[in-house]
């Protein structure tokens, strides 16, 4: 998604955005299993098959951090599902920008406080 993401071009930004969208995905997966984890809750990958960001958020918002997580995945939900498909305009390179670095952050932030997370 990098390296397409400040592209002029709408396909580049599209494959950009649904990059984004399944590292979104992903990622939300991996909080929300942590957090099962945590609580003695047994949970994997293939719990969540074929979710998508429409089903994942309310699961993923109650492992928020801080009160602008619940937020950001509702904006994820809202931008990267616009590069999804044959939409006529895929998400603006800004738009793109944040949306990864705001994923690279709660990546972290989740990553910090969680032994784990990024292993299913």
């Amino acid at each position: 998604a990098q390296s397409q993401m400040r592209s002029p071009h709408l396909e580049n930004r599209r494959s950009a955005g649904n990059n984004l969208r399944i590292a979104a995905e992903r990622l939300a997966k991996l909080v929300v299993i942590s957090d099962r984890k945590s609580k003695g809750s047994g949970a994997s990958l293939a719990d969540f098959k074929n979710m998508n960001l429409s089903h994942l958020r309310p699961l993923v918002t109650p492992c928020s951090l801080g009160p602008d997580e619940p937020g950001l995945w509702e904006m994820f939900a809202k931008v990267l599902n616009d590069a999804n498909h044959d939409t006529p305009n895929p998400p603006s390179n800004t738009e793109l920008v944040d949306c990864h670095g705001q994923l690279k952050r709660l990546k972290a932030d989740h990553t910090k406080g969680a032994l784990g997370l990024m292993t299913p």
